[in-house]
Formats: structure tokens, C-alpha cells, sequence
């Protein structure tokens, strides 16, 4: 879901204690159908005891620390397209009163064009926009909703925020809307701590759903494939860093015999060798590191950014894995170094 302090809740609580009123008898004693009977006075009752209920719910999150506001009111569908694949999201329709305290609660900002104030209008973020080739003047996704949402203006904002006016009964759902802050943007806690009993049939468009969708049809693929793309690559830089630092030791056999032979012991010509590893090991790693994000940046500029999808150049938690992987070589080039320690002879020891 693009915006991910806002949560979304479809339906109300069904209310179950619904009053329903018994049969009567008029003055001239003919028998008036009773609630229990007349479909149509039950689903009067049912009406509104659903409202109440729901109004009453609404107010308890209207009062609750965090929340900024809540009300029940249209979405649409909107889509946003991947290098693979693709995510669906909804976004709300507002009265136009609304949407300015909606926006900056996104902390959204008006770029270009205005804001929706006639039935039927949309503000749509920028990267949505440039993702699915829209522009100012367009109808949005018209092969779904026909020409129902004109686009009226672009936003700027970190959750990709889109809001538009209704047009009609033209929607794909009415939801329950919680304005709220991250610590409230799990409903089921929401839900458990007015006593609201959720069932499948509820759907609840929140940070948990949010997490599990981005968890298990992103992130976990992603990662399945870099772990088995890292694991291959990390074992042939091992094979051929191993093999590279092996040839380096053979070639300058003769110089570490040297000196032994002016007096370093074999544990000062380890630390030598160990410096130099490490120092090696570091310049690689800052012209890695340097290189990477050159080249992250040189793709975000020529070919996300063209296609309106968001990304990050430096990932902190993936230092650790890198980190560890220099270790784990460093470790395995100990093995030739020590191997060629014991080669290691003084003039004298060569002469005899």
C-alpha cells in the first residue's frame, strides 16, 4: 500500500441486539405486520442499528491517542506497476473539505494543477503518475471507471498519496478510514480493545497486511533469489581471491626469505602480510562500496525514476552481510599464508 499511515477498514460492526418491534393492532382491530415479519421494516432496523453502531465505533476512534480522524467514505482501485509484477492499492474519496487535513497527514504537497473540488476529480502522487503515463487532463484508469475521475493535479509525498472526490456510487468499496500514527496502525488492536470480533469476511487494509503482502509476494522472493545470486557469487570471489593471493605469495617467496634472512621472525612477516591483506582488502572495499552506489544512482536516474518506481541506493542492514563475507575470505586466505610461512628459508639455511 502506497500510504502506510493510513488504515482501512471495510464495513462496521454488525450490531446483534437489533430491537425489533412486536405485532400491534390499530383501532378498527385489523392486525398491522409485525417487524418480525415485514423484510422491509427489518432491514429499516437493521439499517440502523448498523449506523449506530458504526457511529459510536467511529467516535471511539475519532477520541483515540493517535488518531486524527476517521469517517466511512468511497475508494477506488488504483494500480502501480513494478519492474516485475504488480501492486493494487485503493485510495479514498473525500469531500473537498477533506482532503486538505488528508494531505497533511501524509504530509502530502500540492506540485502542480489543484486540488479535487468537483464530483469525480483525483490528485494523484507524482510517481504514480509518471508510472502509469498519466498526466493533468486525463481520466484515471478510464478502461476501468470510464471517463468518471479526471485528473486534476500531482502531489509530492513519501507514501505515494492519491485522494479524489466522489462521483456517484462509481467506487470499488466503501471503507472505514483511520487518519492514524504507526503505534495505531494495526486495526486488530484497535478492534480487540473496543471488543469488535473481526471474521474473514472483513477486510482490513492495514500496516499488518501491508507488512505481510510486501513480506511474502516482494521481499521474500527478492531475497530468495539474492541469497542464492550472493552464495554463488560469494563462493567464486572466495575461489578466485583465494587463487589470485596464492600467486601474489608465490611470486614474492623470495622477498619474504629476504627478511627472514636480515633478522624478521616469521610472526613479524605474518603481521606484514596480514597488514597488507587488510589494507588490500579495505581499498576494495571503499572502491566497491564508492562504485555501487555510483551505479545504483546511475540506474535510479536513467531507468527507475523514467518508470516512477521508488528505490534506495544504500541499504545499512546489508553492511553486516558484506562485512561478514570479507571475514569469511580473509579467514580462508590464512590457510596459504600460514602454508608458505613454513617456506619460508633464510641465505644460510638455502646454501646448506
Amino acid at each position: 500500500m502506497p500510504d502506510s499511515n493510513k488504515t482501512k477498514a471495510s464495513g462496521a460492526p454488525n450490531p446483534t441486539d437489533a430491537n425489533n418491534t412486536s405485532g400491534v393492532t390499530d383501532s378498527e382491530g385489523i392486525d398491522k405486520p409485525s417487524a418480525e415479519n415485514d423484510p422491509t421494516a427489518q432491514m429499516a432496523s437493521y439499517n440502523q442499528a448498523r449506523e449506530e453502531a458504526k457511529n459510536k465505533f467511529l467516535e471511539f476512534l475519532k477520541n483515540h491517542e493517535g488518531i486524527d480522524d476517521a469517517y466511512e467514505k468511497q475508494v477506488i482501485y488504483g494500480r502501480y506497476q513494478g519492474v516485475v509484477g504488480q501492486m493494487n492499492y485503493n485510495f479514498p474519496l473525500l469531500d473537498k473539505e477533506q482532503i486538505p487535513a488528508y494531505l497533511d497527514h501524509n504530509d502530502a504537497k500540492l506540485i502542480e494543477g489543484r486540488l479535487p473540488e468537483e464530483d469525480g476529480e483525483v490528485a494523484l502522487d507524482k510517481k504514480i503518475m509518471v508510472n502509469q503515463k498519466l498526466k493533468i487532463g486525463d481520466y484515471y484508469l478510464e478502461e476501468i471507471f470510464g471517463k468518471n475521475f479526471k485528473i486534476v493535479g500531482i502531489l509530492k509525498s513519501d507514501h505515494m498519496t492519491c485522494v479524489g472526490t466522489p462521483h456517484g456510487y462509481a467506487n470499488t468499496g466503501w471503507y472505514i478510514v483511520i487518519l492514524c500514527d504507526e503505534k495505531t496502525s494495526y486495526f486488530q488492536t484497535l478492534a480487540d480493545e473496543y471488543g469488535l470480533t473481526l471474521s474473514d469476511a472483513d477486510y482490513i487494509d492495514d500496516m499488518a497486511k501491508n507488512q505481510k503482502v510486501y513480506g511474502e509476494e516482494v521481499r521474500d522472493i527478492i531475497l530468495s533469489v539474492v541469497k542464492i545470486i550472493s552464495m554463488i557469487v560469494g563462493l567464486f570471489l572466495a575461489f578466485a581471491v583465494t587463487i589470485a593471493y596464492i600467486s601474489k605469495l608465490r611470486n614474492r617467496i623470495n622477498e619474504y626469505c629476504l627478511y627472514a634472512s636480515i633478522g624478521y621472525s616469521r610472526k613479524s612477516i605474518y603481521g606484514m602480510m596480514l597488514r597488507e591483506m587488510l589494507i588490500s582488502f579495505g581499498f576494495g572495499g571503499i572502491m566497491g562500496l564508492v562504485f555501487s552506489i555510483a551505479i545504483s544512482l546511475l540506474l535510479k536516474f536513467t531507468l527507475l525514476d523514467s518508470m516512477g518506481l521508488m528505490s534506495r541506493e544504500i541499504y545499512p542492514e546489508e553492511f553486516l552481510k558484506i562485512g561478514s563475507l570479507f571475514i569469511l575470505i580473509i579467514g580462508v586466505l590464512q590457510l596459504p599464508v600460514l602454508l608458505y610461512l613454513r617456506k619460508i628459508r633464510t641465505i644460510d639455511e638455502i646454501e646448506d
